[in-house]
């Protein structure tokens, strides 16, 4: 989940910040009370190849297989300074373990009685609304329940 989140973050802009007085930069721009300054989470996800070597690729077990046993214990409890998509230091986002459960729990029983395809074959267009990522709710999807004989019968 954290490599989906690193490629795919659920906004586009992280921290957010609003000048409170005027400050101008080394390099002569001036940034003006009032305004709001904000970094795009995926292009610093996706253009840093220091810590992520192809950094647009997705490799889903890249941060399961950092340490197996930590992980299992304690999924989303380190924050990593490369992936800023849940904040860092004070500003971490203190629900992201209960984001990570729900999220888990949701995905595990959809994937376990359901089987979703795109129509034609083809994923709907994804807009944004503000700095949110979305897909828009009349996206058509192929979806079949399975039969009970088909699920592993898994609830929470």
């Amino acid at each position: 989940m954290e490599e989906t989140a690193r490629l795919s973050p659920g906004t586009l802009l992280i921290y957010s910040r609003l000048i409170e007085e005027d400050h101008t930069l080394s390099n002569d721009l001036t940034l003006r009370r009032g305004q709001v300054i904000a970094t795009a989470s995926q292009a610093h996800n996706t253009a840093n190849e220091t810590a992520f070597p192809d950094p647009k690729m997705y490799k889903g077990l890249s941060f399961y297989d950092q340490d197996l046993a930590k992980h299992r214990a304690q999924p989303f409890y380190n924050l990593d300074s490369e992936v800023l998509t849940w904040g860092s230091g004070l500003w971490a986002c203190p629900g992201r373990y209960i984001a990570n459960l729900s999220s888990r729990v949701l995905l595990i029983k959809l994937l376990d009685e359901y089987d979703w395809s795109f129509i034609d074959g083809k994923p709907p267009p994804v807009t944004a609304l503000h700095e949110f990522p979305l897909f828009s709710p009349d996206t058509k999807l192929n979806c079949r329940c399975k039969p009970a004989s088909e699920c592993l019968g898994i609830s929470f």
